[in-house]
């Protein structure tokens, strides 16, 4: 009877260890990625141009590392100076023109690769780039231009004007 009790419980531990080493049942990368506003399928990976205008006091710059022309905009100019931005994208100016006006010289270009999918060499995983950006950059179709607004924990940096070029 103890031998019994012994070999179910080498079994247990068995089926246990066995478990742990192959983990939950895992989703091919690239499948299951959607948005979370809309429950739309997302793509694996998407390039975007964005723009920054950032603000003094921006709780993301802790050490001061901000432009010089942030350090003088209060956080309602950068407001103000984020949707006029926005709209000058949504118009159809020159979207590289409108990167040399942020607090990042001409701006930047990011290829961003989606939850659960291997990054290619150069790609930056959409969550380390701040859930609000990320979230707005693969919910654009490709040339459409988003405003990513300030929040102190998703956009600690400021306002964002984001287009989708890929």
């Amino acid at each position: 009877m103890a031998d019994r009790r012994i070999l179910a419980g080498l079994l247990g531990l068995g089926l246990f260890f066995s478990a742990c080493a192959s983990g939950p049942p895992r989703e091919p990368a690239g499948e299951g990625n959607s948005d979370v506003s809309t429950g739309k399928p997302t793509p694996d990976r998407v390039i975007v141009q964005y723009l920054l205008v950032a603000f003094r006091g921006a709780p993301g710059f802790r050490h001061g590392e901000f432009s010089p022309s942030a350090r003088q905009r209060t956080r309602e100019e950068a407001r103000i100076l984020g949707h006029a931005l926005f709209e000058r994208a949504r118009s159809g100016v020159d979207f590289v023109e409108l990167m040399t006006q942020g607090d990042e010289p001409g701006g930047a270009t990011l290829a961003l690769s989606n939850h659960r999918v291997m990054q290619v060499q150069g790609d930056v995983s959409r969550f380390s780039v701040g859930s609000a950006l990320g979230n707005r950059a693969f919910s654009l179709g490709v040339d459409e231009v988003g405003l990513v607004a300030f929040d102190p924990v998703a956009s600690p940096y400021g306002w964002y004007v984001v287009k989708r070029v890929e």
